[in-house]
């Protein structure tokens, strides 16, 4: 799905664009720790799925969590660099540049490799992409191996429901659909762009002024609503998006007039400063530069069940 992060002024000012204040209504997400101490996690990243979320913390230990994580562990929880969560699936790939997979659907396990050399993986919906150490990539959709981009070197590869983008090292971005081992036409952006995001059926990327330009193969929520002006980095969902602001806050829009965003004032000390973004099917995460991080869901699970586990010693 492509997360995003960028560096942001102490004070967080949480802005939503459906019309539900931050942290009102009946799904009020937990809120983040401060600054964590001694013995708890610090979160480099994470990755928000379909019904469960993982993180990467910045010891290189991998861990997942959420309602529908059983059977979604991580297949290796240490010196790991970097991890992605899907529709009932986890990835992750080792220092060791092995690609490994935990998956409730046996084609997943089956059909991804466990050999190569892989520098980075990312989760969409129903597609699971990563990065090869030369620089190309490939696409698994269902049973299928596909590598849309052939021998070019790519920067970027952001995996959605039925589509995959990828950014070359020339800043082309070129989208392609993949579907039961077909490839077929899919839109791109009206210029370059990076930081590509895709989860569901649009992509989301940052143009070269810092500008957000969503796109899908048809008109969206994600594609009509996003907003003005300059930001950090995007990160599109199913059917919402959330960005990284340069004013000191994030953005969700979508069509669902009940999403809640929390209230991060109170909760982070000013010397936390909200870093990454990453915008999953219905759930979204947000972590600080000193590693507190918090996740939520905007159909009414349990918020606990969403928190980041505070140490890896209780998984």
């Amino acid at each position: 799905m492509g997360s995003s992060s960028g560096a942001l002024p102490p004070r967080l000012a949480l802005a939503f664009l459906m019309g539900c204040a931050p942290g009102t209504g009946p799904n009020t997400p937990p809120e983040p720790s401060p600054t964590p101490a001694a013995g708890e996690v610090s979160w480099q990243k994470l990755t928000a799925g379909v019904d469960h979320a993982c993180g990467l913390s910045s010891s290189r230990e991998a861990a997942c969590w959420g309602p529908g994580a059983d059977g979604l562990a991580p297949p290796r929880t240490t010196d790991v660099v970097d991890i992605c969560a899907g529709g009932g699936i986890t990835c992750v790939v080792g220092e060791d540049e092995q690609l490994s997979c935990s998956a409730t659907d046996s084609w997943m396990q089956e059909f991804i490799p466990s050999t190569g050399s892989f520098s980075g993986v990312d989760c969409g919906r129903s597609i699971v992409c990563a990065t090869r150490t030369d620089g190309t990539a490939v696409c698994w959709a269902t049973e299928w191996a596909l590598e849309p981009w052939g021998e070019q070197v790519v920067e970027e590869v952001s995996a959605g429901t039925l589509h995959a983008c990828a950014r070359t090292v020339g800043g082309a971005v070129d989208c392609v659909g993949l579907w039961k081992g077909t490839q077929a036409f899919f839109p791109g952006p009206s210029a370059a762009v990076s930081r590509l995001s895709s989860f569901g059926w649009a992509t989301c990327g940052l143009s070269e002024d810092d500008e957000i330009e969503c796109w899908s193969e048809e008109g969206s929520a994600i594609t009509l609503l996003s907003p003005d002006g300059s930001h950090r980095g995007v990160s599109a969902g199913a059917e919402h998006a959330c960005a990284v602001e340069l004013s000191g806050g994030v953005s969700c829009w979508g069509p669902e007039p009940n999403y809640v965003i929390p209230d991060f004032a109170a909760s982070l000390s000013s010397a936390d400063r909200l870093v990454g973004v990453d915008a999953g099917w219905a759930n979204t995460c947000v972590w600080s530069e000193q590693g507190a991080a918090t996740c939520w869901n905007m159909y009414g699970s349990d918020p606990a069940d969403w928190r980041p586990p505070s140490s890896l010693d209780r998984l």
